[in-house]
C-alpha cells in the first residue's frame, strides 16, 4: 500500500472505513503523531491494527481503555517512549509487535496480558533484566518465548511491589495501633490523674475550712476573755518579788528576743501589707505600682529586675508619706472623738486583722503540706520504686526517713506558724494595754511630761 501523509488527528471515521480490510486496519507510514483513538473506538470490527512506521512519541490515556477488542497492534518503527500505565486494559491482546522504538521499561500492568502470545522488543533500549528476560525475537518460536518470559518477568515485578507495598500497609498500621493504644493509655492515665487531684482538692478544702473555722474559734475565745489574761498577768506581777532574779546576760537575752520577735512582726507585717497591696486592684499604698510590677516579674521569671531597688525606695517613701497621713487623720480624729472609743476600735481591728493573718498563715501551710504530699506521691515513689529495686534494704531505709523528714518539716512549720502567732497575740495585748492606761491617765502622764520638760530647762 502505498504511504500517504495524514494527520492522525484529522481522520474520520469514513477515512477509517476505507482503510479497513476485513478485520485490519492499516494506519502505517502514514507519519502519524497522534492515534485517532475515538475514530477507532467507532470499528470494533478492526481487531488487527498496524500503526508501524509513523512518528508517534506516546499513546493516549484512552488508548488501552477505548480498544479493549486489540488482538494484534503493530506499533513498530515509531519514537515511543513509554507506554501508557493502563496498557494492561488491552487484556485480550495476543500479538504484540515493538520493534524499533524508545522503550526502556514497561507499565506493571502489562502483567495483565495473560492472552498474549508474541512479541518483538528487538532495538529497544531495554534494562538489562527485561532485556535478558525478553531475548531476541528471530523467528515465531523466540517471538512466543519472550511474549511468556516477558509477562512473567512483568508479574513478578508487580508481585515483588504488592508485596512491599503490603508491608508498607501493615507497618502503617501497626504503627497507628501501638500510637493508638499509646494515646488511650495516657488519656487514661490523665483521667485518673485528673481524678486523683480532683479528690485531693476536695479534701484539702475540706480540712482547711475545719482548721480555719477551729482556728477562728480559738482566737474569738481567746479575744473575748482578754480580763482573765489581765488578772493572771497582774497576778504574775504581784508574784515578781517571789522569783529568783535574773542575771544580766539573761536580760541582754531575753531583750534580745524580745527585739527578733518585733522585728519579725514587723516584717510579717510589712510582707502581708505588699501582698495585700499589689493583690488588690486599686493600691492604697502610694509610689507601689514599680514594686508590684517587679514582684510579678519575679514570681513568673524567677529574675528580680534591676529597677527592684528603686522601686523599694519609692514603696518606702510612700509608706512613710502614708503614714504621715494616717498619723495626722488619727491625730485629728482623736481630737475630736473619745480616747477610749477610739482605743476600743483599734483593738478591735488589730483582733480582726490578726485573726485574718492567722487563718492565711495556716491556709499556706497546709496547701504547702499537701502539695510536698501529692508530689511525694507521684513522683517521689517511682524514684524510690526504681532505687529500691537496685538498692533494695537501703531504699526501704531511704524511704521511710524521708516520710519522716517531710512529716517533721510539716510540723515544725505548723509549731513556728503557733509560735508566731502566740507572740504575736502577746504584743498586741501589751500594747493594747500602754494604750489603754495612756488613755486613762492621760493625765497624770502628761503633768509627769510637763514637770520633766522643766527640769531639763
Amino acid at each position: 500500500m502505498a504511504s500517504k501523509k495524514v494527520d492522525g488527528a484529522a481522520l474520520t471515521l469514513k477515512d477509517l472505513k476505507s482503510k479497513l480490510d476485513d478485520n485490519e486496519l492499516d494506519l502505517s507510514m502514514h507519519e502519524l503523531t497522534v492515534v485517532p483513538v475515538k475514530a477507532m473506538a467507532q470499528l470494533p470490527k478492526a481487531t488487527h491494527v498496524d500503526l508501524s512506521t509513523n512518528r508517534l512519541e506516546v499513546l493516549p490515556l484512552d488508548f488501552a481503555t477505548s480498544l479493549t477488542h486489540l488482538v494484534k497492534l503493530d506499533l513498530s518503527q515509531n519514537r515511543l517512549v513509554h507506554l501508557p500505565d493502563n496498557f494492561g486494559e488491552l487484556r485480550s491482546l495476543a500479538h504484540l509487535d515493538l520493534y524499533r522504538n524508545q522503550l526502556e521499561e514497561l507499565p506493571l500492568s502489562f502483567a495483565n496480558l495473560r492472552h498474549l502470545k508474541w512479541l518483538d522488543l528487538k532495538d529497544n533500549p531495554l534494562e538489562p533484566a527485561l532485556a535478558k528476560a525478553a531475548g531476541d525475537c528471530l523467528d515465531e518460536k523466540q517471538c512466543k518465548t519472550a511474549a511468556s518470559r516477558v509477562v512473567a518477568y512483568v508479574q513478578k515485578i508487580q508481585s515483588d511491589h504488592e508485596r512491599e507495598r503490603q508491608k508498607r500497609l501493615d507497618h502503617e498500621r501497626e504503627t497507628t495501633t501501638k500510637k493508638q493504644a499509646k494515646e488511650q493509655a495516657e488519656q487514661k492515665e490523665k483521667s485518673a490523674a485528673k481524678k486523683r487531684e480532683k479528690e485531693n482538692r476536695k479534701q484539702q478544702n475540706t480540712n482547711g475550712k475545719r482548721a480555719a473555722e477551729a482556728t477562728h474559734d480559738a482566737a474569738t475565745t481567746k479575744a473575748s476573755s482578754p480580763k482573765k489574761q489581765n488578772a493572771k498577768e497582774r497576778g504574775a506581777h504581784a508574784n515578781k518579788n517571789d522569783r529568783p532574779k535574773r542575771s544580766c546576760l539573761g536580760w541582754m537575752c531575753s531583750w534580745l528576743l524580745t527585739l527578733m520577735m518585733m522585728a519579725l512582726g514587723v516584717a510579717f507585717l510589712a510582707a502581708f501589707g505588699v501582698y495585700h497591696n499589689c493583690s488588690s486592684r486599686e493600691k492604697w499604698l502610694p509610689q507601689s505600682a514599680g514594686l508590684c510590677a517587679d514582684l510579678n516579674t519575679l514570681t513568673a521569671s524567677g529574675n528580680l529586675p534591676k529597677t527592684a531597688q528603686q522601686n523599694v525606695i519609692k514603696a518606702a517613701e510612700g509608706a512613710k508619706l502614708l503614714l504621715r497621713k494616717k498619723s495626722d487623720e488619727f491625730v485629728h480624729y482623736l481630737q475630736a472623738t473619745d480616747y477610749a472609743t477610739v482605743a476600743l476600735d483599734g483593738w478591735n481591728w488589730i483582733c480582726t486583722q490578726t485573726i485574718a493573718a492567722a487563718q492565711w498563715t495556716q491556709k499556706t501551710a497546709i496547701d504547702t503540706s499537701s502539695k510536698l504530699a501529692v508530689w511525694f506521691k507521684r513522683d517521689g515513689g517511682p524514684f524510690l520504686d526504681k532505687a529500691w529495686k537496685t538498692t533494695k534494704v537501703y531504699a526501704s531505709w531511704l524511704l521511710e526517713q524521708t516520710k519522716v523528714a517531710v512529716r517533721v518539716a510539716v510540723e515544725i512549720a505548723i509549731d513556728v506558724t503557733d509560735f508566731l502567732m502566740e507572740k504575736s497575740a502577746q504584743f498586741y495585748r501589751w500594747s493594747s494595754e500602754i494604750i489603754f492606761d495612756l488613755v486613762q491617765n492621760r493625765e497624770k502622764y502628761w503633768e509627769k511630761t510637763k514637770l520633766w520638760w522643766n527640769n531639763m530647762k
